[in-house]
């Protein structure tokens, strides 16, 4: 079975949910932003900020993220900050 491609609004619904990532531990979905359009783009062009509890980041690559309803997505993850709570990862779909 061939899964869709996730959308802005795809992952709008799971906002605040956590996402399960072997090497990461447990995601949160802290944020989902619309960018800018594409005139190229078949898809509108979107931002998602995960939050790890895990206080040391990972290198910037593809990782297998699973949520109940949403299955297991393969999804390139950049840390892009970090603090004393954990670190946030992006995601930019365009």
């Amino acid at each position: 079975m061939t899964q869709a491609t996730p959308t802005h609004s795809t992952f709008a619904k799971k906002l605040n949910e956590t996402f399960t990532c072997s090497e990461l531990g447990d995601l949160n979905l802290s944020s989902v932003e619309t960018l800018p359009d594409h005139e190229d783009s078949n898809r509108e062009p979107f931002t998602l900020i995960f939050k790890s509890d895990n206080k040391n980041p990972a290198a910037q690559g593809i990782y297998e993220l699973s949520h109940p309803d949403m299955g297991t997505l393969g999804i390139f993850l950049v840390p892009v900050g970090a603090d004393d709570t954990g670190v946030e990862y992006e995601a930019i779909f365009n």
